[in-house]
C-alpha cells in the first residue's frame, strides 16, 4: 500500500525569477538554454525559435510561446528574430518541479492572454530594460522589490493555469518526504550567526535525530548539519566576492568568535583563505 498523501505545504516551494529578456536577435544563435536547473518559456514576437532534445525538433512562429519539456536540449533562433524569454524555478526543495512537463507545449498567444499579460507588466517594471537578471538587481526600495515579486507571482499563476490545463499534473509531497522538506525549511531560516541544534531541529519535527538525519541525508545528500554547513559557506562566498566589507566583520556575521578561526573554517571548505578567494572572485568578475 502506498503511504498517505499529506496536505501540500506551499510555503516550501522554491520560486525564483532567474531572467526576462525582450530583444531582437540580429544573427542567428544557437544556445543550450534548455537546462535541468531553470525552466524557460519564450514569446516569438519576429521570426522563428527551433528547440531540439535529442531526436525531437519543434518550432514556433510569430506570436507563439514555447514551453520546452524536461530536460536538457539546444536553442536556435533565425536572423532578425524577436524572443522574449523567461527563465524562473518553480520547485519544491529537492529539486523537483512542481510540474512534471512531460510534453513541450507551442501554444498562440491569444490562447495566454493572463501570461502575456503578466510578462508585459514585468517588462513595463524594468523601465524598458532589455536584459534583466535577477543576480545583477539590486531594488531600489521595498516598494520595487515587492511590485517585482507580485507581477512575478501573476506569472507563476499563469503559468500554472497552462500547464494544469494540458493535463501536466502536480508531482505531490508524501509521509516519507515532508519531513525532509519541513526540516529544509527551518535550515533554511536558520540564524546563520547561531551554532547548529539537533536536538531543536529533531524537537521541532517530532521525530528523533537518527530518524531525522536518515530522512534528511536520503533526500539531500547530506546531514542537517552539513547542509547548514554548505548554507554558511555559500553565504561567505558572497559576502567576499560582492561587498566589500572587512572580512573580520563576514566572520563575525557567522558567529565565528576571531578571524583566525574564521580563515581556518574557511580554508578547509574552500582550499582558499577568505582574502585569496575575494581577490580572486573580483579578478574573475572584472571586465
Amino acid at each position: 500500500m502506498s503511504p498517505a498523501l499529506l496536505p501540500l505545504n506551499f510555503q516550501l516551494l522554491e520560486t525564483k525569477l532567474i531572467w526576462i529578456q525582450d530583444r531582437l536577435l540580429v544573427k542567428s544563435r544557437k544556445t543550450n538554454a534548455i537546462t535541468v536547473e531553470n525552466i524557460p518559456a519564450w514569446l516569438v514576437r519576429q521570426g522563428r525559435l527551433v528547440v531540439v532534445m535529442g531526436n525531437e525538433r519543434i518550432e514556433a512562429g510569430v506570436g507563439h510561446w514555447m514551453f520546452p519539456r524536461q530536460g536538457q536540449g539546444w536553442v536556435h533562433t533565425l536572423p532578425n528574430s524577436k524572443i522574449l524569454s523567461v527563465h524562473f524555478r518553480l520547485r519544491w526543495p529537492n529539486g523537483q518541479e512542481v510540474y512534471r512537463r512531460r510534453q513541450t507545449l507551442v501554444l498562440p498567444a491569444q490562447k495566454c492572454p493572463e501570461l502575456t499579460q503578466a510578462a508585459t507588466h514585468l517588462l513595463n517594471h524594468l523601465d524598458g530594460e532589455t536584459m534583466w537578471y535577477a543576480d545583477q538587481w539590486a531594488p531600489a526600495s521595498c516598494i520595487d522589490y515587492f511590485a517585482m515579486q507580485s507581477h512575478f507571482q501573476r506569472w507563476l499563476a499563469a503559468y500554472g493555469s497552462i500547464m494544469e490545463a494540458h493535463g501536466e499534473t502536480q508531482i505531490t509531497v508524501n509521509d516519507v518526504t515532508a519531513p525532509a522538506l519541513e526540516a529544509w525549511k527551518v535550515l533554511m531560516d536558520w540564524d546563520l550567526a547561531k551554532p547548529f541544534s539537533r536536538k531543536i531541529l529533531s524537537r521541532h519535527l517530532g521525530l528523533s535525530i537518527p530518524a531525522l538525519s536518515r530522512r534528511f541525508t536520503a533526500y539531500y545528500g547530506a546531514t542537517p548539519r552539513g547542509f547548514l554547513e554548505q548554507r554558511k559557506l555559500e553565504w561567505a562566498q558572497q559576502r567576499l566576492a560582492q561587498s566589500q566589507e572587512r572580512i573580520k566583520v563576514i566572520a563575525a556575521e557567522l558567529g565565528f568568535l576571531n578571524l583566525a578561526q574564521f580563515s581556518n573554517w574557511f580554508r578547509l571548505h574552500n582550499q582558499l583563505s577568505p582574502r585569496d578567494y575575494r581577490n580572486f572572485a573580483k579578478g574573475i568578475n572584472s571586465p
